[in-house]
């Protein structure tokens, strides 16, 4: 997953509703929304700080089938190293 594709695995269709809570003990804001997918309820919520829009968290639910995902999302605009594998072929 690339980071451009993020937000479309978020865009679920439906309806969205501004709900808020605490994450770490910090308010945060979030948008809710339903879905069918495979037939399934799914509750999606995705959470930002307040007084930022960069998403710290994600909650995916399927009620009917307990099912519960969590994303935390941080460490924003830091410097990503992804070092060679020890047994990699250059290509040149």
């Amino acid at each position: 997953m690339t980071f451009p594709s993020f937000p479309r695995e978020l865009a679920l269709k439906g309806r969205y509703i501004r709900v808020s809570g605490a994450l770490d003990g910090r308010r945060v804001v979030g948008l809710r929304t339903t879905a069918r997918q495979q037939g399934l309820l799914l509750v999606a919520t995705l959470f930002a700080r307040r007084g930022t829009v960069l998403p710290v968290e994600e909650k995916d639910l399927v009620p009917s089938k307990g099912y519960r995902s969590l994303t935390t999302l941080t460490h924003w605009n830091e410097r990503v190293r992804v070092p060679a594998p020890a047994h990699a072929t250059p290509v040149s």
